[in-house]
């Protein structure tokens, strides 16, 4: 069973973890994920924004 998990995992065709949620899942559960990373980096985004104008507000 491991090696038919690595037989995926070198595949050159892999270029994102889309890609590898694609191939462990099917085509529904790449939304799902696609959704999901795409929600965490504009979190991300959101919290650096935050960050940055509570620095602003502490210098003047």
């Amino acid at each position: 069973m491991m090696t038919c998990y690595l037989k995926h995992a070198r595949d050159p065709s892999v270029t994102a973890y889309l890609d590898i949620v694609e191939r462990a899942f099917n085509n529904r559960s790449w939304i799902i994920a696609s959704l999901f990373l795409n929600k965490e980096l504009y979190l991300v985004a959101l919290q650096a924004e935050i960050a940055e104008s509570d620095k602003i507000g502490i210098i003047y």
